[in-house]
């Protein structure tokens, strides 16, 4: 249920997303917070990109889930080269009630406190150089999955993601950090129409529809192609750690922020 928004966000897209960011088993039983993210369009010609953590206490049986999402229109994300991954990266915030720009974990604290529901449109900052903070992202990306997978192993798996997702097979990879790098590296190294074309989330739940690379729990996706275990083994090396970006440039995005229902969609 979508609790709150700012102007730009309109009605229609008020109602698509109260249907599109689901809650599953997986969310609700995990002690994993997050964040868990998805990037879809919507019937508006918008792109939606979510941020699903877990928040708070638990009700009963049920974590509580919360989605914050951004709405971005074409421009803005072909100034980033279509690079979704650097909204929660590189990419800074800012808004008329803050000092300074944000990373996108302080402006989801922002709207995690609003009493109202009544959120701030967001100026989003681009990275100075935004071909060289994707290049860093793809680097840390890599070094993470080098120490956890080794070379050999780290190139069999892009090639098994990259050859099915280029062939439009809907890939669906397991529900592992290390797994949740893979997908984000793959998508980055798709040729570029497929990647304007390839939605996709680090935890597929209902409506599966929407995406075409995932990582989720085994049956997720019906139909949908998963790797065999073999393929990604994990070595006893020890993985890297992420850092963040400068910004700059702007551009005004729309928010929206929800909670999902108490109980999980099937």
């Amino acid at each position: 249920m979508v609790v709150g928004r700012s102007p730009l966000v309109r009605s229609d897209e008020v109602r698509e997303l109260d249907d599109a960011v689901g809650a599953t088993d997986f969310l609700h039983e995990t002690e994993k917070a997050g964040p868990y993210f998805s990037f879809f369009p919507l019937a508006s010609g918008r792109w939606a990109c979510c941020r699903r953590f877990l928040s708070g206490k638990r009700r009963g049986a049920y974590n509580r889930i919360v989605a914050h999402v951004l709405l971005l229109e074409a421009e803005p994300l072909a100034k980033l080269g279509h690079d979704v991954r650097l909204l929660s990266s590189s990419c800074r915030y800012r808004s008329p009630s803050m000092r300074s720009p944000e990373l996108l974990p302080a402006c989801s604290a922002r709207a995690a406190s609003s009493a109202d529901g009544q959120l701030e449109d967001l100026e989003l900052l681009l990275p100075r150089d935004v071909r060289a903070a994707s290049a860093a992202l793809d680097d840390r990306l890599t070094d993470h999955l080098l120490g956890c997978w080794g070379h050999r192993r780290l190139t069999s798996a892009l090639r098994w993601v990259l050859q099915r997702s280029e062939a439009g097979t809907r890939v669906l990879l397991p529900q592992e950090t290390a797994c949740e790098a893979l997908l984000k590296l793959a998508w980055s190294r798709l040729p570029p129409g497929t990647r304007r074309r390839t939605s996709w989330t680090t935890h597929l739940a209902p409506p599966v529809s929407r995406f075409r690379l995932a990582n989720g729990t085994r049956g997720a996706g019906v139909g949908w192609c998963s790797p065999p275990d073999s393929l990604l083994r994990p070595s006893e090396r020890r993985p890297l750690g992420v850092r963040a970006e400068g910004a700059s440039g702007g551009e005004l995005v729309g928010a929206a922020a929800g909670a999902d229902r108490s109980t999980p969609r099937r």
